[in-house]
């Protein structure tokens, strides 16, 4: 979709708002798409908010688990920081 190639180019030019605010329109457009949960996981994993970053890569592999179940053996790793009050 539009959102999603927009949001993974300013996840890579680091401009992360951005990059969330696009992969959020994707996931509204398409709920049960797991690449715009990747790309919000990825991209709150870069802002530090672990906690939102846990819950949007466990959806994407929860939605395509031959694709993306590999993230559910990588995230018990990932320590969770407290639930932020504000998602950005």
């Amino acid at each position: 979709t539009a959102h999603l190639n927009a949001g993974g180019i300013y996840l890579r030019r680091k401009q992360y708002p951005l990059a969330i605010a696009h992969a959020r329109a994707a996931i509204e457009a398409d709920p049960e798409l797991p690449q715009p949960y990747v790309l919000l996981g990825d991209s709150l994993w870069d802002t530090r908010n672990l906690y939102g970053a846990r819950q949007a890569l466990t959806r994407a592999a929860a939605l395509d688990p031959k694709r993306y179940g590999y993230l559910l053996k990588e995230l018990p790793r990932i320590t969770v920081a407290p639930r932020p009050r504000e998602v950005p």
